[in-house]
């Protein structure tokens, strides 16, 4: 099997000046992510970073670049799956964590839940030792 690695840049009409860098932060994120195939590494690992490679670029709506919401807060929400063991992860309304697919992946590998939300999640990637981030910083 060749393996392969797909992301995209969000899902909406990205202004032309813009575009050149969506582009570069997808081709990034893919290289990221490949290089993990490429070296026998995991496709759950893969996956990962690559999410992790957008998240970290402002450019995107997640993580360093997410949007805040109606009451000026950062609340971001992820989802991770693997199919082998057809297993989930997921956090949403996540505050102050910049790598929210990273939270959702814990939750999938250590607990018995698929999602976590708000105050919950919080504690939850507090207690795994995520870093916390402002809202200014995200």
């Amino acid at each position: 099997m060749i393996p392969s690695i797909i992301v995209h840049g969000g899902a909406w009409n990205i202004p032309e000046k813009f575009f050149a860098d969506n582009i570069k932060g997808c081709e990034g994120a893919v290289l990221e992510g490949w290089r993990i195939l490429e070296n026998g590494g995991k496709a759950l690992d893969a996956v990962e970073r690559a999410v992790n490679a957008l998240e970290d670029n402002p450019v995107f709506n997640a993580g360093l670049g997410a949007y805040p919401n109606e009451a000026g807060k950062i609340e971001l929400d992820a989802l991770i799956m693997e199919g082998e063991h057809l297993k989930a992860g997921a956090v949403a309304a996540l505050r102050n964590v910049k790598n929210p697919v990273s939270v959702a992946r814990k939750i999938m590998e250590e607990t018995h839940h698929v999602l976590l939300v708000g105050e919950g999640a919080n504690a939850f990637a507090e207690r795994m030792g995520f870093s916390r981030y402002s809202d200014e910083e995200l």
